[in-house]
C-alpha cells in the first residue's frame, strides 16, 4: 500500500523541521554566547581581564598564543597570594571555551619557562662547545665525540615557537645541501611528541628529545637558538631568534667552517 502526502500535509512538516532548526540554532548560539576566551591567568585561576593588582615584585608575564587570542600567564612571587575579592573575579572553567586546549597551552608555556633557565650558563662564540649525553628519536646516543673533525649546527627549537616551525623547511633543505655536515636540532619535548612533529613539519635533522642542557641556554633570549660549531670544536656563531639575514649569516659561517 502507498501512502501520499497532501501538499497541506507536507506544508505542515516542512514548517516543524524548520521550527526544529531553529530552536537547535538558537540552543546553539545561546550556549556559544554562554563562552568566554579569558584574557589572564593567575594561582590556576582563569580571567577576563588581567588583575593588576597582582604585578609586584617576582611576578612574571608570559604570553600563550591560542587560537582564541592571547593569554597573559602571570607567574606569581611566593609572597603574593590571592586575595577572596580577587579569586571572586575569577572565571569558571565550564565558562571558558575549550579550556582544555588552552589549559594545555599554558602548560607548555609553564614546561618552557621552567626549563629554559638552565644551571649552565650559555656559552658564547669563540668558546668549546661542552660535552652533552642527548637521544635522537631513532634511539642514537650523541655526545662531543660524534662532532669531532665535523662541521655541526644545532638548532633548538620547541612547538610554540612559531619562526621555529616555519623555517623548517628552509633547515631540512640545508641538510641536503650539506652532507658533510651534522645538524642537531634539540627540544624539551619527549621522544613521540619530537617525532610526530618532525614528521608532521618534514624537519629531516637529527631531533634530540628531552632536551635539558641546550634548552637551559634559551634563557630570556627566546627560540630558537642556531648555532655552528667548526671541525675544532669551537662555537663560531650564535643566535637567538630567526629570519632572513640570520639564516644567510649561518649559512655563510656553515660554507666558511666546511672549506677550512
Amino acid at each position: 500500500m502507498k501512502y501520499l502526502c497532501s501538499s497541506k500535509t507536507t506544508d505542515i512538516m516542512n514548517k516543524r523541521i524548520l521550527t526544529a532548526c531553529l530552536a537547535l540554532a538558537v540552543s546553539l548560539t545561546a550556549t556559544a554566547q554562554d563562552k568566554t576566551a579569558p584574557k589572564a591567568y593567575a594561582g590556576g585561576l582563569f580571567f577576563d581581564s588581567i588583575p593588576t593588582e597582582l604585578f609586584g615584585e617576582g611576578t612574571t608575564l608570559s604570553v600563550v598564543n591560542t587560537r582564541y587570542g592571547r593569554v597573559m600567564r602571570l607567574q606569581l612571587a611566593d609572597s603574593t597570594k590571592l586575595t577572596d575579592e580577587i579569586k571572586r573575579r575569577a572565571v569558571p572553567e565550564e565558562k571558558i571555551d575549550n579550556v582544555d586546549e588552552i589549559k594545555r597551552l599554558i602548560e607548555l608555556v609553564e614546561t618552557r619557562d621552567r626549563l629554559t633557565h638552565g644551571k649552565t650558563a650559555e656559552p658564547v662564540v669563540g668558546d668549546t662547545f661542552p660535552e652533552f649525553h642527548c637521544s635522537d628519536v631513532n634511539g642514537k646516543e650523541w655526545s662531543l665525540a660524534d662532532l669531532v673533525g665535523k662541521v655541526t649546527v644545532l638548532n633548538v627549537w620547541y612547538s610554540g615557537c612559531g619562526p621555529c616551525i616555519k623555517e623548517m623547511p628552509i633547515l631540512s633543505q640545508w641538510k641536503t645541501d650539506y652532507p658533510a655536515v651534522v645538524f642537531l636540532a634539540a627540544t624539551f619535548h619527549d621522544k613521540t611528541l619530537t617525532a610526530q612533529l618532525a614528521d608532521k613539519y618534514s624537519f629531516n635533522w637529527n631531533q634530540l628529545h628531552s632536551d635539558r642542557l641546550f634548552t637551559g641556554w634559551i634563557g630570556d633570549k627566546g627560540y630558537p637558538l642556531t648555532m655552528v660549531i667548526d671541525k675544532t670544536g669551537k662555537i663560531r656563531y650564535a643566535a637567538h631568534g630567526t629570519n632572513e639575514q640570520t639564516r644567510a649569516e649561518v649559512l655563510e659561517v656553515i660554507k666558511c667552517c666546511v672549506n677550512e
